[in-house]
């Protein structure tokens, strides 16, 4: 059997690569090649506790609760387990800690459906191997949720073939779903707030509100989009769940009398046609495939419910809404808990028997109990059975029971407890179950059975508890993760591909792909996935700072969605290719307030703006496409051949708006009489020019004002409408400029873009936690570089003699001792050269001090002669600073002077005594 992804089970082989490594068995540790002491005696404890419940329970599975690790030796599965806590983000919380192992690891389907692996290896074995079936998962998954704080079980048990072998390609993909919840709840936000507001403002002009009319068509129409959403969606592993639901809604649906009669066959079409294809694709062995997921209770780490993991995909679902089937048995770490059989299926199967039934309709009564049916409270011994005995536990039962319990008096709850099921784990009587040979009722039973587990509490809590054993340590080693192999998430390739319903999702690490893409979803509109409806794209680390990207082929959609930190401040570029272009941008990056650009290709300019200082809000541009080349340049855009085509765009309208300012409307402040722009509407090709401005207090209309940029009509005005004029004018061609400008700049941005998508690779940006290693890696090799090749260099290169200009006249003092005359005379010019060397530099400190003591001088007797004659705060704010200054560079200069002193003494008496260590000046100490 192969998995969604094509592959089959390979433990046998590996497991048989790895015992053939000799080398690597001798530096194994003893725990995993044998068992101790300890050990072998808690697996004879487990196996006569499997006895018990196969004499108990012959029609349930065998448990699985002792398995060969990956050295054939047989352990303990609680054992296997090895809680660990790393220090990485990615196995610290439920979800990433599932998305990492469901990512980390392949997936492979289990050797033989029908029963559990041969070999249950080592979590540390299965992470080295990179792959594994759902019991390798589920144990890694729950070693990490263990270290993390969770309360996390194991859960063996049965699933459909589509959880077992990891087929998700009849389900919607969990990031659509999330998105359409998430914009569910922005919608019935954005609704209830619009509804508050508008009951906040009553009004008695208000209409009533009109009944709503309902249509029956529409609900049975919503009724069965539902209906075929749930089917498709759920698959075959629901249909045993929900198809007697299906049933008597389509009963309920036939027998309405208002339901119209085309819904009534469309639906009975749906139901037959689905009922077909589900009959083509049964699974022979539905309801039978072992499988193993994870169990996480709620009461730690905010945990709330009971959660199922499915450690292959690492989605996370509510116990009652999860699509794994009959559970068989838990365990963690601390103990390993059986499911008993419920006691209304035992007491349906031994009415079946009695009455003469046959055995398959037995077992056909014993219907599986399915997770949501489950209580997962491990201390329900009506439920569950533990194999090792907690005392802490049973002392908690004990209270418990003593709390509830009444010695044999009349009207006593415990005739109201259900008899539970015998346990394994609890002393046994022989003379006393011969006596009973089922004469006795069921309520004298149970107290019987109550009573004597109550004194086998005593009996552990008090006089025998250190005779209980208790559960081994883990055999595992400590598991660990190379930060190199965890940031590569998706090993071995750093990429992953999974198929949903009408979706294909491809996931990639970071940095890894050359354009930076970390994830691409694929919508397509048909179940074959052979016409792309959609296609989203989402980077990380670019430069260009683009973060989303979706194109939708079939209506020529593509957006464009960027991070703050561009140049020119660019948000999201949004076109249809052809005809229209909307353009967002981050307003608090730009000068001018720049918000959003829509333009109908060709046709009509809109840019919009906020927060300029002269409240600037709208500006736009009608256009048309010239082809004849006889338009007026001045009002040619820069634009020409937008769709392809050989011809100029030519504004031959323009208009401007305005917001009306923050003035205080007061009848008695002359404010309120002036006039606010509102809007400016320039009409090029009639030289017009109409402005209307803001309704002031206590008017109807606006008032409207036209002009002529031809200066028609314009004899005979006055200063004042002249110089209305001329501004208007001036703001018409301050307009064209800026309309200009703007064309300019997304056209330059319209080019950017083109250039940074035909870019086949990007450089991208490294976060700093990862870039800060690797450049101290770097420097350090650069470090040794240059060590190694300095030394190379000093193995060529001769090296200078601090002696040799002092030696200079001397005759060849090769292999020969000079005499104490020139030894004594070279050890002399040698000191005399550091000690005028040294003096040097003290004189220049000091020259340097002594100049900026002199400039502190000056300037302080200038200000006191300037102070009594005028008090100006900004030349006293001036000289403070410059005293500042300078009284700073004083102290440096003093301080590097007395530091000169001290080293100039020390430099001198290690010259000396070097001269006297110098086997060429030997003659001196003769």
């Amino acid at each position: 059997m192969l998995s969604a992804d094509a592959r089959e089970s390979s433990k046998i082989d590996r497991v048989k690569v790895l015992n053939a490594d000799k080398d690597k068995i001798a530096k194994l540790p003893e725990n995993y090649l044998a068992n101790t002491n300890k050990e072998e005696l808690c697996l004879e404890y487990v196996r006569n506790f499997n006895e018990r419940f196969a004499t108990l329970y012959p029609d349930k599975e065998p448990l699985y609760n002792v398995a060969e690790n990956e050295y054939g030796v047989q352990k303990f599965v609680c054992t296997t387990l090895r809680p660990t806590l790393l220090p990485f983000r990615q196995v610290y919380d439920l979800h990433d800690a599932a998305d990492l192992v469901a990512n980390f690891l392949h997936y492979e389907p289990l050797e033989e459906a029908l029963s559990p692996p041969s070999y249950l290896p080592s979590p540390s074995q299965v992470m080295e191997w990179g792959c594994g079936d759902s019991f390798d998962f589920a144990m890694l998954l729950c070693s990490f949720l263990l270290g993390a704080g969770y309360d996390a079980f194991v859960v063996h048990g049965r699933a459909p073939i589509d959880v077992c072998l990891r087929n998700q390609s009849k389900i919607t993909c969990p990031l659509l779903v999330a998105e359409a919840e998430e914009q569910a709840t922005l919608e019935a936000e954005a609704k209830y707030n619009q509804e508050q507001a508008e009951s906040a403002k009553p009004s008695k002009y208000l209409m009533p509100p009109q009944a709503s009319l309902v249509s029956a068509y529409e609900q049975a129409e919503a009724k069965l989009h539902r209906a075929n959403r749930h089917h498709s969606n759920h698959g075959h592993g629901h249909h045993h769940r929900h198809s007697s639901h299906h049933r008597s809604e389509a009963k309920a649906l036939n027998d309405s009398d208002w339901l119209p009669l085309e819904v009534k066959e469309e639906w009975m079409e749906s139901e037959e046609k689905e009922t077909g294809e589900q009959g083509e694709q049964v699974d022979p062995l539905n309801g039978k495939r072992h499988h193993c997921w994870v169990l996480v209770r709620g009461g730690k780490r905010n945990v709330e419910g009971f959660k199922f993991i499915e450690p292959s995909t690492g989605m996370i679902y509510e116990a009652n809404d999860s699509p794994h089937g009959e559970v068989f048995a838990i365990f963690n770490d601390q103990n390993y808990f059986v499911k008993l059989p419920s006691l209304s299926s035992s007491s349906s199967s031994a009415s079946l028997s009695q009455s003469g039934e046959s055995s398959k309709e037995t077992d056909e009564m014993r219907r599986r109990v399915e997770p949501h049916e489950n209580s997962f409270d491990t201390l329900n011994r009506t439920q569950w059975e533990c194999v090792f005995v907690d005392p802490a536990k049973l002392l908690e039962e004990k209270e418990l029971l003593k709390e509830n319990m009444d010695d044999g008096e009349p009207g006593s709850p415990l005739s109201a407890i259900p008899s539970p099921p015998p346990t394994m784990n609890e002393p046994s009587s022989p003379t006393a179950s011969s006596k009973g040979g089922g004469g006795s009722s069921p309520k004298n039973s149970h107290a019987g059975a109550l009573k004597t587990q109550l004194m086998a509490n005593d009996f552990v809590a008090h006089d025998d508890r250190d005779n209980i054993l208790d559960l081994p340590p883990s055999w595992v080693g400590k598991l660990s993760f190379n930060n190199g192999v965890l940031s590569l998430k998706y090993p071995p390739m750093g990429s992953r591909t999974v198929i949903y319903r009408k979706c294909k999702l491809e996931l990639f690490a970071d940095n890894i792909h050359n354009q930076g893409l970390v994830r691409r979803i694929t919508i397509y509109r048909d179940e074959a996935q052979t016409v792309v409806d959609e296609r989203r794209e989402f980077f990380k680390n670019r430069r260009d700072k683009l973060n989303i990207r979706i194109r939708r082929p079939l209506e020529g959609k593509f957006v464009d969605s960027f991070l703050p930190g561009r140049v020119g401040g660019l948000r999201q570029m949004t076109e249809w290719a052809g005809v229209r272009r909307e353009i967002d941008f981050y307003p608090i990056a730009r000068q001018d307030g720049f918000l959003r650009r829509e333009e109908d290709m060709g046709v009509k300019i809109i840019d919009r703006f906020t927060g300029r200082s002269d409240g600037m809000c709208y500006r736009s541009a009608t256009l048309t496409e010239e082809r004849s080349g006889a338009a007026n340049m001045l009002w040619v855009l820069p634009a020409g051949g937008v769709r392809g085509g050989t011809y100029d765009l030519v504004a031959h309208k323009m208009a401007i708006k305005y917001e009306r300012k923050s003035i205080p409307m007061n009848f008695e402040d002359e404010n309120a009489n002036l006039d606010q722009l509102a809007k400016r509407s320039f009409y090029l090709s009639e030289y017009r020019v109409r402005s209307q401005y803001h309704i002031k207090p206590g008017q109807v209309q606006p008032n409207e004002v036209t002009h002529y940029s031809d200066r028609r009509g314009s004899v005979g005005l006055g200063p004042r409408e002249e110089n209305e004029l001329s501004a208007v004018i001036l703001a018409e061609r301050e307009c064209l400029a800026a309309v200009k400008n703007a064309q300019l700049e997304m056209n330059e941005l319209t080019l950017q873009r083109r250039k940074e998508e035909s870019e086949t690779s990007l450089a991208l940006d490294e976060p700093i936690f990862e870039a800060a290693p690797k450049k101290l890696q770097a420097n350090k090799n650069k470090e040794g570089d240059d060590t190694q090749r300095e030394i190379k260099e000093g193995q060529t290169q001769p090296t200078v003699d601090y002696l040799t200009p002092f030696l200079t006249g001397l005759k060849d003092t090769t292999g020969v001792k000079l005499t104490k005359e020139e030894a004594t005379r070279v050890r002399e010019s040698c000191l005399r050269s550091l000690k005028e060397r040294l003096l040097e530099r003290a004189n220049i400190i000091q020259n340097r001090l002594n100049v900026e003591n002199v400039r502190l001088s000056k300037r302080q007797a200038t200000f006191q002669r300037n102070a009594s004659r005028d008090a100006d705060p900004a030349a006293e704010e001036d000289f403070e600073r410059f005293c500042a200054d300078t009284m700073f560079t004083i102290g440096i200069l003093e301080q590097r002077l007395v530091s000169h002193e001290e080293s100039a003494l020390n430099k001198y008496k290690a010259l000396d005594e070097k001269l006297g260590k110098d086997p060429r000046l030997a003659a001196l100490l003769t």
